[in-house]
């Protein structure tokens, strides 16, 4: 007859087998996933000229991908980052845009959150926090605009642009500069790539293009390069 310990000890083991072969199968899985993901991106690299660069992770763990535009005159930077841990662990694909001097220090344009919403019902509002459009006010959070840049950021071109970064991407900001944008996913063909940086590169371009008629010149100064 079994002893029940040895029974349970040998059941035990298995599951822990089991589960340790299930792991390394789903690890093989994303790191092959990874690699098409990576080939994509080396492929669009290439056709637009840019650089690209692929780190992979440990033991055939997930790695992250990394591209840069060499337009000194629209800096762009695109990368993964891993967030999270346990089931929470995700991947999201991030883009910097440099602005050059196209907007005011201090300024910051971000999506409004519920607790922004939530202040603005019972009338608590920030120095700067609107620019009198009721569709900006009400999806962003608008912190120190002048009222030149008030009046740029509501034109109906660029009011446009700005609500379409809300609606495309799972975060963005334009803050100290830049303008980024994220997404909780790692597009996955060229033609995903080019979709993923279509808007904010629109918006980017669109506020560059105000650089000369909205604000006045400084003496010549490096540009900011994304880090």
């Amino acid at each position: 007859m079994f002893d029940p310990w040895i029974i349970t000890i040998g059941s035990g083991l298995a599951l822990l087998g089991a589960a340790s072969t299930l792991w390394s199968i789903a690890r093989v899985f994303r790191w092959r996933k990874w690699k098409r993901q990576a080939v994509a991106w080396q492929a669009f690299a290439d056709h637009n000229g840019w650089s690209f660069r692929a780190t992979p992770g440990a033991m055939y763990g997930v790695g992250v991908l990394q591209m840069e535009s060499p337009n000194p005159e629209l800096p762009v930077s695109l990368f993964t980052e891993h967030r999270g841990s346990g089931n929470d662990w995700h991947v999201v694909t991030i883009m910097r845009v440099a602005l050059g001097d196209a907007l005011p220090p201090g300024m910051s344009v971000k999506p409004a959150r519920l607790t922004d919403k939530v202040l603005r019902l019972v009338g608590i509002k920030d120095k700067g926090e609107e620019v009198g459009d009721a569709a900006l006010d009400n999806m962003l959070e608008l912190k120190n605009v002048p009222a030149e840049m008030g009046a740029v950021l509501s034109r109906p071109a660029i009011r446009k642009l700005l609500l379409t970064q809300v609606r495309t991407y799972t975060d963005f900001s334009i803050e100290a500069g830049f303008l980024t944008v994220e997404l909780t996913d790692v597009p996955k063909t060229p033609m995903e790539l080019d979709a993923f940086m279509y808007p904010a590169l629109g918006l980017a371009q669109a506020l560059r293009a105000m650089e000369d008629r909205t604000l006045p010149q400084p003496s010549a100064q490096p540009r900011l390069q994304p880090g």
